[in-house]
Parts: C-alpha cells; structure tokens; sequence
C-alpha cells in the first residue's frame, strides 16, 4: 500500500524510443501524434497510481483535424489543420510516437491569404522540416 497522491501532474515527460534509441520529450502546450496518424496538443501529463503502487503516465490530449476548407499554405503548399474544439481525451504514453512535429499556431487573413503566428488560434500550419532554422 502506498501513501500520498494517486494523481500527480507535470509540466513535461521524457521516454526513449526503443527502435531510434533517441530520448523523446513531450511538453504541454505542444504537439504530438499518437495512435496510428493522430495528432493532437498535450494540455496536461499525468501519472496515475493503481492501488498496487504502480505508476502509468498519461497524456490530455485535444485532437486536430485537417483544415474543414481543405486550405494548404501558399508558399509552403503544406496542408493547414485546426483544432477541434472538444473535450481533451486521455491516451496512455505508449500511444505517443517519437518523431518531432513543428507546428505553429497562425491567423490566416482571408482576403490576401498571408499568415502569421498567433498563439491564441486554432488554426496550425504543421511544417515536416525543422523550423528552429527558419
């Protein structure tokens, strides 16, 4: 039997890939696929504590979708998706998959189509290159 609290939370959570080898990190706030192709933004990384003291991690997850107006960037060509507005669902960590994704958050202006980041947004421009270089 344990004591203390059967739910904690935390801010990120660290696992190394068993076929990359690579350690992967995982932030709220961020984005990451799970399940098969997936792709959802981490709200809250739990760990939960089963009678026996066992302890699982566990990541809220709030999906996205491919854009409803099946919209691409203009100068990138990348598809855009959105953020659908619904209740986060639970998914256990191993569903979470290793590969990085860059994706911003954007306002897209309807007349002259030019982006440009906004945090607050459900729209997201999600990049297969790494944006740490642009």
């Amino acid at each position: 039997m344990t004591t203390g609290s059967i739910i904690q939370w935390y801010k990120q959570t660290s696992f190394t890939d068993p076929v990359s080898e690579q350690r992967v990190t995982l932030d709220r706030g961020k984005f990451a696929r799970f399940h098969h192709d997936q792709i959802g933004k981490v709200e809250r990384i739990f760990t939960h504590r089963d009678p026996g003291g066992d302890a699982r991690i566990f990541l809220c997850v709030i999906d996205t979708v491919s854009h409803p107006c099946g919209q691409f960037d203009m100068i990138t060509g990348r598809p855009l998706r959105q953020i659908v507005a619904m209740d986060p669902r639970i998914i256990g960590l191993p569903a979470a998959h290793s590969k990085r994704l860059d994706i911003i958050t954007i306002a897209m202006d309807d007349i002259s189509g030019a982006i440009e980041e906004q945090a607050d947004s459900s729209d997201l421009l999600h990049v297969d290159w790494n944006i740490q270089f642009i």
